[in-house]
C-alpha cells in the first residue's frame, strides 16, 4: 500500500529496525513495509510510550493513507501513559539472532563476522575453518554476551560457562541461590555472575536475601540481550500485579477511564411528571400533589401573568394559610403578598412548578372582594387557602 502522492517521486529510503531485538516487554512491533533488510524489520514500533515512525516523508508528501497511518499511530501510542522504556541501552549490543543468522550460512561472511564476533573470538576460533567455528558456536551460543567496548560484538562469558547454567534461563537463579548457601569458591562464583546478568537484586551475597528477591520478584522478571545481556524488573507488571509474561502488547496500554469502577447506579424511577417514585413502585395513578385536604374547591383563578392558576377552598381559618412561590420553566412569579404560616412561623415554599402557556379567560375566586385578572393582585386576607397548580394539555390534565 503506498503512502505517498507522488508514487514515481524521490523519496527518503526512512529507517526501520530488527524485531528480533524486540525483547522487552515494552516493545510491541506495529508494521513492517518494503525496506532494505527483512520482512521482519519493523517500521513502525512502539517502546513504552514513545513512537518510531520510520517512513520518512513529511504529512503534505503522504496521499490519505498515509496520513491516516501516522495519525492513528500516535493516537494508539498515546494510550500508553503508563508505560515506559525499561531497558538500558545508551549502546547498542549485538544480538545473538543476527549472529545466527549468519553463522547459518553455507560460506562466511567475514565483514558480519568480524562485526559480530570480537578479535579474540575471531582468533581462537579460526574462522577460516567455517565448520568448525559453526560447531563452536552451537555448543557455546548460550554463554556469549555483548562486549561492553564499542560495537559491543559477542565475546565468550567462560565464567558463565564455568558454572554450567545460561545466564538468560531461569533456573540460573536457583543454582546460583544453591551456590550461595553452599559457600567457598562456589558462593563467589555464584555471586559474581548474579552481580553482572542481575544488578536490580541485592548488594549483599547471602542466599536468603536472593532467594527472597526472586520469590517476591519472579513472575515481573524478563531477560534483555539488547539490554546488554541482563535481567530487568518490569515495573508495570509489578505495579499492576500481572506476571510480566502475560503484559504484552495492547495489554499494556491504559485502563480507560471507568473502564474497572463499579457500574453507574441506576437513576431513581419517576412519574411522568418528574416526581420520584417510592422504591419498587413502577407508576404513580394520579397525584395527590395539589389536594387542598379533602375540603373541596370553591374557587378558581388566573394570577395577572394568565398563565398560573390559583385555586381557593371553603377553609376560612388563617392560620391554615401558605406562602406558594411558582418558579417555572420560562419565567418567574411572585404573588407579592407572602401568607404566613402562622402555627409554625415559617414560609412555606411549593417550587419548580412548571406550567404550560394555554389561554384561560381569568375568573374570579368566591372569597375575593372582585375579580382576579391581569393588574389586580391577590391578598392573603382574600385568600383562606390557596394552591398553585400545574396546567396539563387536555389528555394529561390534571390540578
Amino acid at each position: 500500500m503506498p503512502l505517498v502522492k507522488n508514487i514515481n517521486g524521490e523519496h527518503a529510503p526512512g529507517w526501520c529496525t530488527y524485531s528480533d531485538g524486540f525483547d522487552s516487554p515494552e516493545m510491541e512491533f506495529l508494521c513492517g513495509g518494503i525496506n532494505h533488510k527483512t520482512t521482519t524489520a519493523s517500521g513502525i514500533w512502539r517502546q513504552g510510550n514513545l513512537l518510531h515512525f520510520g517512513f520518512d516523508v513529511s504529512p503534505e508528501e503522504m496521499n490519505e493513507q498515509g496520513r491516516s497511518l501516522l495519525v492513528h499511530s500516535i493516537a494508539y501510542t498515546a494510550g500508553f501513559t503508563e508505560d515506559r522504556p525499561i531497558t538500558d541501552a545508551p549502546e547498542r549490543a549485538l544480538l545473538r539472532s543476527g549472529a545466527d543468522r549468519h553463522v547459518a550460512k553455507k560460506n562466511p561472511d567475514k565483514s558480519y563476522l568480524e562485526w559480530y564476533f570480537t578479535p579474540t573470538v575471531r582468533k581462537q576460533r579460526k574462522i577460516e575453518d567455517w565448520p568448525a567455528f559453526q560447531d563452536w558456536y552451537r555448543k557455546n551460543r548460550d554463554f556469549l554476551r555483548a562486549d561492553r567496548k564499542p560495537g559491543g560484538s559477542l565475546v565468550l562469558d567462560e565464567e558463565a560457562k564455568a558454572f554450567g547454567v545460561p545466564p538468560h534461563h531461569p533456573e540460573f537463579f536457583s543454582a546460583a541461590i544453591a551456590a550461595l548457601k553452599e559457600g567457598g569458591a562456589k558462593a563467589e562464583h555464584a555471586a559474581s555472575l548474579l552481580s553482572r546478568y542481575a544488578p536490580l537484586g541485592p548488594k549483599e551475597t547471602q542466599a536468603d536475601a536472593w532467594q527472597r528477591w526472586w520469590d517476591g520478584n519472579k513472575p515481573y522478571l524478563f531477560f534483555s540481550e539488547s539490554g546488554w545481556y541482563r535481567w530487568y524488573i518490569d515495573p508495570l507488571a509489578l505495579r499492576r500485579g500481572i506476571p510480566t509474561a502475560k503484559l504484552r502488547g495492547p495489554a499494556r496500554a491504559t485502563p480507560k477511564l471507568g473502564s474497572t469502577a463499579a457500574p453507574a447506579k441506576k437513576p431513581a424511577a419517576v412519574d411522568r411528571i418528574g416526581v420520584p417514585l417510592p422504591v419498587g413502585a413502577v407508576m404513580r395513578l394520579g397525584t395527590v400533589r395539589f389536594r387542598q385536604d379533602g375540603h373541596g374547591v370553591s374557587g378558581l383563578a388566573f394570577l395577572p401573568d394568565g398563565k398560573t392558576l390559583i385555586t381557593a377552598s371553603g377553609v376560612t381559618e388563617l392560620s391554615e394559610l401558605f406562602l406558594f412561590t411558582r418558579v417555572g420553566i420560562n419565567d418567574e412569579y411572585d404573588l407579592g403578598n407572602p401568607l404566613v404560616h402562622k402555627r409554625s412561623s415559617q414560609l412555606c415554599a411549593l417550587t419548580h412548578l412548571s406550567v404550560c402557556r394555554r389561554a384561560w379567560t381569568p375568573c374570579s375566586i368566591s372569597s375575593c372582594a372582585g375579580r382576579v385578572g391581569p393588574g389586580s393582585h391577590v391578598a392573603g386576607r382574600d385568600i383562606p387557602r390557596a394552591a398553585v397548580c400545574r396546567v396539563f394539555p387536555s389528555r394529561e390534565s390534571e390540578q
